[in-house]
């Protein structure tokens, strides 16, 4: 995976998945990026070094998408066993789990964590508290 400039230099290239990445999420003062891979883990990197600071491997399926809340939360929305996991960055732990039903995509609205919104495959919008 590579980072690039707005003037199209290549800034970083980034090594660690073994797949397909299919999803990216920059945090809200764009210092960290997640990537999701079929290789069923979910990086986060420094955009600063292009270090990659946590790894997160989630044996519960495939990740759809992932957000990152200003608050250091983020969020991956699982589609084989319907979940949202929520794990605080720096703390390596899982935060919690939500069951809900096919989740789709997550996003934390900006200034409003621990507000987290996902939708599922049909387009419904649904709110959830983290706390």
């Amino acid at each position: 995976m590579e980072l690039w400039s707005s003037g199209a230099s290549c800034l970083y290239t980034m090594r660690g998945h073994v797949d397909v990445v299919h999803a990216l999420a920059f945090d809200d003062a764009g210092a960290r990026l997640a990537s999701a891979s079929w290789d069923d883990a979910v990086r986060v990197w420094s955009v600063a070094s292009g270090a990659c600071l946590h790894v997160f491997n989630c044996s519960g399926g495939v990740v759809m998408t992932v957000a990152i809340s200003s608050t250091g939360l983020m969020a991956m929305a699982l589609r084989d066993t319907n979940l949202v996991c929520v794990v605080r960055l720096g703390e390596g732990g899982l935060r919690s789990t939500i069951s809900v039903a096919e989740p789709f995509l997550v996003h934390f609205p900006r200034g409003e964590a621990p507000s987290l919104f996902y939708s599922n495959f049909a387009g419904a919008l649904f709110t959830l508290r983290v706390t």
